[in-house]
Formats: structure tokens, C-alpha cells, sequence
């Protein structure tokens, strides 16, 4: 039976593109085949075969022409899923990380959506403390990756709301102790997200003034790469310190 929900939902939620109607009606299916088995006798745990159906549902309304009310259902849908699993880890109804990306992606592309992306990386963190208390056979696999970080990073330096700045050099140094990053990501993130860079109206006694010519951030830049092209333990962790001290010297004015 569920593959051929599957394949249902699937070829309703592909025709997103010409009405949003298509995906309603799979998320009606996917929500009645989930009451009955949730109300049957059947011992019935999570499963990949149950999130696609419900991140098949999510993709449909996130590439509907219809945009916003696209992306609102789709979180509605999350939401829905996050609380199921949270509230009865035995639920169908458990998110992964796709399940996350897939929504996140969606608010990146929006304007000023960095409290929302927050509060989902918040989310992936609870179910992730709850999952280490959980059987292998119901915990969720919502491990934070590089796409998730750099959806977050992003949303915050586009923000035009006061304290993205900081934010951005606080979630860095979160990722810099995320053992489940690798160093090649690592290098890639830092790329991407320098320290926030502002005009110099913007600065307040105590911090860098810094720029693409600053010759002492090239020097760290380099340095930095350097450890993480070792592609060893020791490299890893050297690049680490020296990000670290990196910020230390951002944040006490050294590097002017």
C-alpha cells in the first residue's frame, strides 16, 4: 500500500507548477493514510518510507507557482512533523534533515527571514538532545550540515536587523566545534562568511577595522588554509585555534 501512496503523492505533488490544488489533495492523502495507521493496532515505527511521502508533499508546495502559500503550508507541514515526533517519538510523522533543508531553502530566498531560519536550527537542536535518549529504531537524523549552516549564515548577513553581525560571528564559532563538519567544509564556510565586514561610520572603540586589503587578515587567511589542506587531526584543530584567535583579536580591536 505504501508504494502506491507513494507514487499518488508523488505524481500529485510534481504537478505543484500548474496548481497547488495537486499537492493539497496528496497532503490529504498522506494525512488520512496517517490517521489510520496511527489509529490501528498495527505496530507501526518511523520510517524513510514515511518521511519521503511527507517530504514529497513539503517539495510540492515549496515549487508551486504560488509562493507564499506555498511556503506557509509547507511549514505548517513541518511544524506538524516536528511535534509528532517530539510528543510521541513512535509517530510516523519524523523529520530528518532534509525534511529541514527543504523549508529553510525556501525562507533563505526571502527577505529578513534569519529569525525564522533560527528558530528551525533551534528546532533541529531539541529533537537531536531528545534523540540521544532515544532507541536507534525512533531517532531522527536532524544533524545540522554545511547546507543547513550556510542557508543560516546567509539569511543573516542579508538581514537587515540589528545584531546580525554579531550573530553570524557567534554561529562560526558554533561551526568551528561541530565535529560532524569537516575540515574541507570548514574551509569552504569560512570562504563564504568572513567576518562581517562595515563601513567605518559603523565601528565603536574596541573593534577591527578590517577589508580586503587588510594585509594581517590575508596573512591569517592564509595560515588558516594552510592547516586545513594537511587534511589531519592536528591541521583540523590548528585551523580551529587560529580562527578563534582570529576573533579574539576582531572582537578586542588588535588587528585596526
Amino acid at each position: 500500500y505504501v508504494p502506491i501512496l507513494a507514487a499518488i503523492i508523488e505524481a500529485l505533488s510534481t504537478n505543484a507548477a500548474n496548481n497547488i490544488l495537486h499537492v493539497k489533495k496528496a497532503h490529504q492523502f498522506l494525512s488520512e493514510f496517517e490517521n489510520d495507521i496511527m489509529k490501528s493496532n498495527l505496530r507501526v515505527l518511523p520510517d524513510m518510507k514515511f518521511t519521503r511521502l511527507y517530504n514529497a508533499v513539503i517539495a510540492g508546495y515549496i515549487s508551486s507557482t504560488e509562493k507564499t502559500d506555498g511556503i506557509e503550508l509547507a511549514k505548517t507541514l513541518l511544524t506538524h512533523m516536528i511535534e509528532k515526533h517530539t510528543s510521541n517519538p513512535q509517530h510516523i510523522a519524523r523529520p530528518n534533515t532534509t525534511t529541514f533543508v527543504k523549508v529553510m531553502t525556501a525562507l533563505a530566498r526571502g527577505e529578513d527571514n534569519a529569525q525564522q531560519l533560527d528558530m528551525l536550527l533551534g528546532e533541529m537542536d531539541k529533537i537531536n538532545n531528545q534523540s540521544k535518549l532515544l532507541p536507534a529504531e525512533l531517532a531522527a537524523n536532524v544533524v545540522p550540515n554545511k547546507v543547513v549552516y550556510d542557508l543560516v549564515l546567509k539569511s543573516h548577513t542579508r538581514s537587515s536587523a540589528k545584531g546580525s553581525n554579531e550573530h553570524v560571528s557567534a554561529l562560526l564559532d558554533r561551526i568551528k566545534k561541530d565535529p560532524n563538519i569537516s575540515s574541507d567544509d570548514l574551509s569552504q564556510i569560512f570562504d563564504s562568511h568572513e567576518l562581517p565586514q562595515r563601513s567605518n561610520n559603523d565601528y565603536c572603540h574596541g573593534e577591527i577595522k578590517q577589508s580586503s586589503t587588510n594585509p594581517i587578515l590575508k596573512s591569517y587567511k592564509k595560515m588558516f588554509h594552510a592547516h586545513l589542506k594537511k587534511r589531519t587531526a592536528n591541521g583540523a584543530e590548528a585551523a580551529a585555534a587560529l580562527l578563534h584567535e582570529m576573533e579574539d583579536k576582531y572582537t578586542s580591536g588588535e588587528n585596526d
